[in-house]
């Protein structure tokens, strides 16, 4: 078991142990720990430390603590937020769990099977420029997660319309913002692709009034093919070498003698 990447980074461990059920180890999340990463995506790859507590008063309105949070740190390029965050965003429509007034929202269904025939474990996280939130319904029991009709619950069924509801509440009334809209990475090959010209640019960098500049993927250089090297000829002028000489044929193996007749044997004469 690996005990950390190539470049020194430690696999997921628990108090020093190195799980064994994937390769790069595991660690049992909290529904806080999603909707953390999760917010990091929304941030264009900024994280910021979650916390529980905002602001703390007494009862004549004196603040008394408060943590308006941290600038924060880019631990991932823009674009690869971008295209997590473009991936995630048909979900909701997708599993029924889409917002109120088409608003724009990027998530995730999740389940952990208990068996080949139920389910323990079953989640939903997802997020708007403003709001990142994560639901979990599960049982540590070791026992189906069953609805009260007793079906199977899966992340877009409970768990969805939990999240789709409070989304839902907490986001009444304030300004629907568009999700992220930087470039996306281009296939594999680590080069983005051109920004797009306004609202209706796809998924490319076009400002909310449309009026980005759209420029041109970049032109992929040709690569000169190095012509056939023509078979080499052979010089009329030039004698060939003589043949070499078969070698003698193998001698045959003297014949094996035969085996000696046995002596002649006489019969017994006859008794009187």
């Amino acid at each position: 078991m690996a005990r950390e990447m190539p470049d020194g980074t430690p696999t997921l461990s628990r108090d020093g142990v190195t799980a064994s059920s994937i390769g790069i180890g595991e660690y049992e999340v909290r529904p806080i720990d999603q909707a953390h990463a999760f917010a990091t995506f929304a941030a264009g790859g900024v994280e910021r430390p979650p916390y529980f507590i905002s602001q703390i008063a007494d009862s004549e309105g004196n603040v008394l603590y408060s943590n308006d949070g941290s600038d924060g740190e880019q631990v991932m390029a823009p674009e690869v937020a971008s295209d997590v965050t473009y991936a995630l965003s048909d979900v909701a429509d997708y599993s029924n769990d889409e917002l109120a007034d088409g608003r724009e929202v990027a998530c995730k269904t999740g389940t952990t099977q208990l068996n080949d025939e139920a389910n323990k474990d079953a989640w939903m996280v997802g997020f708007t420029p403003q709001i990142s939130s994560a639901v979990w319904v599960g049982t540590d029991n070791n026992e189906p997660l069953l609805t009260a009709e007793g079906r199977l619950v899966y992340g877009s069924g409970l768990p969805g319309k939990i999240w789709q509801a409070y989304m839902n509440a907490v986001l009444a009334g304030a300004e629907q913002l568009p999700l992220p809209d930087e470039a996306l990475i281009k296939g594999d090959s680590g080069q983005t692709s051109g920004s797009g010209g306004g609202n209706g640019g796809g998924n490319g960098g076009g400002n909310d009034n449309g009026g980005g500049d759209e420029s041109a993927d970049p032109t992929e250089e040709s690569t000169p093919v190095p012509s056939a090297t023509p078979d080499p000829t052979v010089d009329p002028t030039e004698s060939a070498p003589p043949p070499r000489p078969s070698p003698p044929p193998r001698p045959s193996p003297p014949p094996r003698p035969s085996p000696p007749a046995p002596p002649p044997t006489t019969p017994p004469a006859p008794t009187p």
